[in-house]
């Protein structure tokens, strides 16, 4: 129902031991892509890639054994020392050489957080034009699905420009083309948003973000490099942090409630965010075990190298009933206030991670 993924088989990697923090990858090719993205200097630490393996895999793929923590049957290899990933499940058992690797810092890094008043200067967002045949063929109030999509995607940018992001688009013609995310690979943006609709009859939202990698997946060398990415940059934990906060402020400010995963019928690769995880970074109502509002989902645009993949997801009927008497740009630019709002208030939290 939401997203387009599959992955895509690359040629293997040849293999180079980087000193500075025990990287080992090739200069080029899809691990030369993502080394470009990161900051080896300030390497993570054991536990907190550990704390991720939940937003990044199911549990059931993921084997302790002690000394090791061995994911997908070995293709991914997680130690006390560093994180490895192998171009064979089996290359593990035979004390093969990874195709990357990285050792973990041995003390977390101090990162400095800012109180003062800021906007998005600075901030590159990616927004994906979503095809406007896609999900729904009513219409939105008066107004058809295309044109309520479009003016709605309009207004987004319209009000992160307003904020002095820098913004760009991800193009439907992506479809199957793994030389479109290399070509944004290159020089990747910040955030990456996707603004879509769920056509369950429910009036609440919840806000997808990324993670959740298929354990078959990770027999590609592509899904290996967005794994290793994902766990040496803590984009996973990043993703669902924001959005959280984007689902907050679309609670606050358009009094919409969050989806009760319970009564949720998200299919496929969807997983709800642990309470474990957030801890208590968020305000939004949980149960027992998990956050309603928030979850991780296996989307295409995981592939991006950036630190932060969120799918703000609100029910169709919920939107109906707002947009109803002509109330069509009254609501879109609500929306687009809210999400603005949420941005600017992540960054200006957290600004030392941009």
């Amino acid at each position: 129902m939401l997203m387009r993924n599959r992955s895509v088989v690359v040629g293997l990697a040849l293999f180079l031991l980087m000193p500075m923090v025990g990287i080992c990858a090739d200069k080029g090719g899809i691990w030369g892509l993502m080394r470009g993205t990161i900051d080896e200097t300030m390497p993570p630490t054991y536990e907190e890639v550990r704390q991720q393996l939940p937003l990044l895999v199911d549990k059931k793929d993921i084997d302790d054994q002690g000394d090791a923590i061995v994911i997908a049957g070995g293709y991914i290899v997680l130690t006390k020392k560093g994180l490895s990933s192998y171009a064979n499940k089996d290359d593990y058992k035979a004390q093969a050489k990874p195709e990357y690797s990285f050792n973990f810092a041995t003390d977390p890094w101090q990162r400095t957080n800012y109180s003062k008043s800021v906007t998005l200067k600075g901030i590159r967002i990616m927004l994906d034009i979503i095809p406007t045949h896609q999900y729904f063929e009513s219409g939105v109030g008066t107004w058809t699905y295309k044109y309520f999509v479009g003016e709605l995607q309009r207004a987004l940018a319209q009000s992160l420009e307003a904020a002095d992001a820098t913004i760009s688009y991800l193009r439907p013609e992506r479809e199957s083309k793994p030389e479109i995310y290399d070509n944004i690979n290159k020089n990747p943006p910040h955030i990456f948003i996707s603004t879509q609709f769920n056509n369950d009859k429910q009036d609440g939202m919840t806000t997808f973000c990324s993670g959740n990698i298929l354990a078959k997946e990770l027999v590609h060398e592509r899904q290996r490099a967005r794994f290793m990415h994902a766990a040496y940059t803590g984009k996973c934990l990043h993703s669902v942090r924001l959005g959280a906060c984007v689902s907050m402020c679309c609670k606050e400010n358009l009094n919409v409630s969050m989806l009760d995963w319970k009564k949720a019928s998200f299919e496929g690769t969807t997983r709800a965010v642990s309470a474990s995880t957030l801890l208590e970074y968020t305000t939004l109502d949980k149960d027992d075990q998990n956050y309603s509002g928030v979850a991780t989902r296996n989307l295409a645009q995981n592939n991006i190298f950036c630190k932060y993949v969120i799918i703000p997801f609100p029910d169709m009927q919920w939107v109906q009933k707002q947009v109803a008497n002509g109330r069509e740009q009254e609501w879109i630019d609500s929306y687009a206030a809210a999400i603005q709002k949420a941005l600017v208030r992540f960054v200006n939290q957290h600004q030392a991670e941009f």
